[in-house]
């Protein structure tokens, strides 16, 4: 629980910074595979890049379930916990980065949406928390679907 608490303040941390640092505008795309950039055309290919696969590990993640008994629970918890440590390199370049352009920003913004998957509503809901509610409404509008 405690590395999930610690994985996404530094996911909100990086949208933040991207916020503070950059000004953003909305209409970018929807997935860190809808960018196709190069280096020497997109100055956030080292972030996008560490998007893309902290994303292909979490799915990943997703993959293994969560519905195990016995000794298969044992060996998914295992396999989660393996996958979990191979994505903090690509979270820590995330976070460390700067963010320049909007496609950067765009790609940590899906790339939030789909680890907080369900906890980021994709509809405001007026009974959730302010901060939740701006920061869901933020990253619906960095991946188009604001």
């Amino acid at each position: 629980m405690e590395a999930t608490v610690s994985r996404r303040r530094s996911l909100f941390a990086a949208a933040s910074a991207v916020v503070m640092g950059a000004g953003i505008t909305a209409g970018a795309a929807a997935s860190v595979a809808d960018f196709a950039p190069t280096a020497a055309a997109e100055p956030d290919l080292d972030v996008i890049l560490a998007c893309a696969e902290f994303d292909k590990l979490e799915r990943a993640i997703r993959a293994v379930g969560g519905h195990h008994r016995g000794e298969a629970e044992k060996v998914a918890d295992r396999e989660r916990k393996r996958l979990q440590l191979l994505q903090e390199p690509h979270l820590n370049r995330m976070c460390s980065l700067p963010v320049r352009t909007p496609a950067g920003a765009s790609a940590i913004a899906a790339s939030l949406l789909l680890y907080e998957a369900g906890e980021l509503a994709l509809d405001d809901d007026p009974h959730d928390y302010k901060n939740a509610r701006m920061l869901s409404a933020l990253v619906r509008g960095l991946v188009g679907r604001a």
